[in-house]
């Protein structure tokens, strides 16, 4: 029969007591956001599109990797199409035109070829649209 090892506090001194190799903590892979700009490349993609919003539109390709691209806010045109296609029940679309005319940097062909990724990015993007608060009052 085999004899197990005691650990180190079950030895109290025995000779031949052996301690424990820790066991190395693995290092978590860093998460890779495909098409991310530095801090200097966003600023310039600002000063090349003065007073509109830029957004970060991204999608999980796999725990490792994130497909990431930047559209800049929708002019009334983009709005007007995008909303015409929310409107008649078409999200898919609707996301899409706000990709087709607001994308500007970052992972651009895989949002434009890869199917998953573009669905996943069309899907997202369609919350860029922003509209002030409103409301009606009766007088």
């Amino acid at each position: 029969m085999a004899q197990q090892k005691k650990t180190p506090q079950e030895n109290n001194g025995d000779e031949g007591a052996s301690t424990p190799t820790p066991t190395p903590t693995p290092t978590p892979t860093p998460r890779l956001r495909t098409g991310e700009l530095s801090k200097d490349e966003e600023a310039q993609l600002k000063a090349q599109h003065p007073g509109k919003k830029i957004h970060r539109v991204f999608a999980k390709v796999t725990d490792a990797d994130t497909a990431l691209v930047y559209c800049v806010e929708p002019d009334r045109n983009t709005q007007s199409l995008a909303l015409s296609r929310r409107a008649a029940k078409l999200p898919l679309e609707a996301g899409e035109a706000i990709l087709d005319n607001c994308m500007v940097a970052g992972d651009m062909v895989r949002a434009k070829t890869v199917d998953k990724v573009r669905v996943a990015l069309s899907l997202e993007a369609v919350n860029i649209l922003d509209f002030l608060e409103t409301g009606t009052e009766e007088v």
